[in-house]
């Protein structure tokens, strides 16, 4: 076990070394890790993921009822 611990940590440490020192990674970090940006939108994604919730439940209730039909 501790080999394969060992092995991906190395796997891992490799490829966050390639990822990071790949050309375009500033220009990657700049537009998918802006915090400004997610700190903006952050209120906006939370409303839409509570409506999503929503609609799963309404239509969880609704399959729940046409199965017990249906069987």
């Amino acid at each position: 076990m501790p080999i394969a611990v060992a092995s991906t940590l190395v796997f891992f440490g490799a490829l966050a070394f390639l990822v990071t020192r790949a050309p375009g990674w500033d220009r990657f970090k700049a537009y998918f890790f802006d915090w400004g940006l997610y700190r903006e939108s952050l209120p906006e994604i939370a409303d839409a993921f509570l409506i999503n919730v929503r609609i799963f439940l309404i239509a969880e209730a609704i399959i729940l009822v046409t199965a017990l039909g249906l069987a």
